[in-house]
């Protein structure tokens, strides 16, 4: 059986911003921010850094919300 494991996190809102965090007892971090450049376009970033070989990843991505359809590049 597997020892539990327990999140800690964290969110920071201040006008366009969005930022929000969480870290677990083995030591995983978990991060995500967005940027609202107008009403209609975003950007988001996500991130996780572990010290496991091949469990970090970043991810970027931009969206526009357009009138009657939305369009997203990662």
């Amino acid at each position: 059986m597997m020892p539990p494991t327990y999140n800690f996190g964290g969110i920071f809102v201040m006008g366009k911003h969005l930022l929000h965090g969480m870290v677990d007892t083995n030591g995983v971090f978990q991060g995500k921010y967005h940027f609202n450049w107008t009403e209609r376009l975003v950007n988001r970033l996500q991130a996780q850094i572990s010290k496991q070989p091949g469990q970090s990843m970043i991810q970027i991505e931009t969206e526009y919300n357009g009138p009657d359809y939305t369009a997203n590049f990662k």
